[in-house]
């Protein structure tokens, strides 16, 4: 594909689809995420944004 980032995908449309919500992020799965990413509490609370609480 050109250019080289392009994006390609399929959309798959059906009236009878249920779309659901799922949820903000609360503080235990971010320090969670934290710790996996190697980074600290703070930094992943920033970088998540409007995602938590």
């Amino acid at each position: 594909m050109t250019p080289i980032h392009s994006v390609c995908g399929m959309l798959f449309f059906s009236e009878n689809a249920r779309y659901f919500n799922l949820g903000k992020i609360d503080e235990n799965q971010i320090k969670s995420l934290a710790k996996y990413r190697g980074v600290n509490f703070d930094e992943m609370k920033e970088n998540l944004g409007v995602s938590i609480y």
